[in-house]
């Protein structure tokens, strides 16, 4: 969110009062800052990754979706 600004004031000064509707983009986005991923095997971007957990590389649980309903149990 930090250079949201800089790209909003760029945006504003080159265009003026026109109007333009931002270009469809159907691909996958990022997770957190929601701009379009060049990556195809991820959810987001190292940078948001970085900014969001202090490392590149995206926490992975030791758990499986099959697992979750004994966990649960386990707590309750």
């Amino acid at each position: 969110m930090k250079n949201y600004k800089k790209k909003y004031l760029t945006q504003l000064q080159n265009h003026g009062a026109v109007v333009h509707e931002p270009l469809s983009f159907y691909g996958k986005r990022c997770l957190h800052c929601y701009e379009p991923l060049k990556e195809s095997d991820s959810y987001v971007h190292q940078a948001c990754n970085k900014r969001f957990y202090g490392q590149l590389t995206t926490p992975q649980l030791g758990y499986r979706l099959q697992d979750l309903d004994e966990l649960a149990s386990k707590v309750i």
